[in-house]
């Protein structure tokens, strides 16, 4: 199941692989994910997948880094990666994983998420040294001293272009409109600069037998916190007690509706990039929604 070279590469790496324990799991449709042992029992994930997308591992490990350094929320520890005869892995920390966090579970990830997002970079700026991905969507950074500008033309104007590829029919100014919009708002907004997840959803978020909360395949950067949560409305998976917790450390800003539907703008663009459907259209409703 694992291809032999990948097994000896890395145990020359210092993680011997117990191969005939890894089955087959849970871990998104872009890679191939196993879950197993090494030699002496401790349990490990792994990602495969062609070399060809081997920097979407670059790009999570350097992500899951940036998060597990706040010590804020605990990710699984990434171990490895590389390429070894065209395939390309990413050797994860194997953590035994469930759903709900119990009594208290949602308020427990609520507080660990608004602590990573008080975690602020050395300068104050937006972004990150790195490229990576949202989702298998190339997501450029770099360093923006302004929040508008970054999303304005890091975020919004590149999916725009990706859209347009794929056969959105975003209007050139129709786009030219909301970027307007979009560019005062933030502007009013004026953020300082968090550590985002950047893919903050309820299914890269679970929790520890004992209740710990848990959250794995990150798009960090740095960026506005409501960005993030925004992202946790859209497709569900954190309960009342979340934002509850949440709101306490970092209450909710004027016009936060309007916020976060530009922010999930971006979500809505992605996924038509990525998956086409209705999403376009859906991105259309909430361009107008935001010029309103």
């Amino acid at each position: 199941m694992i291809p032999a070279s990948v097994v000896t590469r890395l145990g020359k790496e210092g993680f011997p692989l117990e191969a005939e324990t890894f089955q087959p799991a849970s871990g998104g449709c872009i890679h191939r994910a196993l879950l197993g042992e090494d030699t002496s029992g401790r349990l490990l994930f792994l990602k495969l997948n062609d070399a060809s997308r081997h920097d979407l591992f670059v790009g999570e490990k350097r992500g899951l880094e940036l998060l597990r350094a706040t010590a804020t929320i605990r990710v699984p520890a990434p171990l490895a990666t590389g390429i070894e005869d065209g395939i390309a892995y990413l050797l994860l920390e194997g953590l035994s994983l469930r759903g709900g966090g119990g009594p208290g579970g949602d308020e427990a990830m609520g507080e660990r998420i608004a602590a990573l997002h008080d975690w602020h970079p050395p300068e104050p700026r937006f972004g990150e040294e790195r490229d990576n991905h949202i989702g298998a969507t190339p997501q450029p950074n770099g360093w923006y001293g302004s929040w508008a500008e970054f999303f304005v033309e890091r975020r919004l104007r590149h999916q725009f272009a990706l859209a347009n590829t794929r056969g959105g029919g975003f209007s050139d100014a129709t786009v030219t409109r909301c970027l307007a919009v979009v560019r005062d708002v933030l502007v009013e907004r004026d953020p300082s600069p968090s550590l985002l997840h950047g893919d903050l959803w309820g299914g890269n978020a679970a929790f520890l037998d004992e209740g710990e909360p848990v959250v794995f395949d990150p798009a960090a950067y740095f960026g506005d916190g409501e960005a993030d949560i925004a992202f946790t409305r859209m497709f569900g998976g954190f309960g009342p007690g979340f934002y509850r917790a949440y709101r306490t450390r970092h209450p909710a800003p004027a016009g936060v509706e309007r916020l976060h539907a530009i922010y999930n703008l971006y979500h809505l663009l992605n996924h038509f990039v990525l998956f086409g459907g209705g999403y376009a259209e859906s991105a259309k409703r909430t361009m107008r929604e935001i010029a309103d």
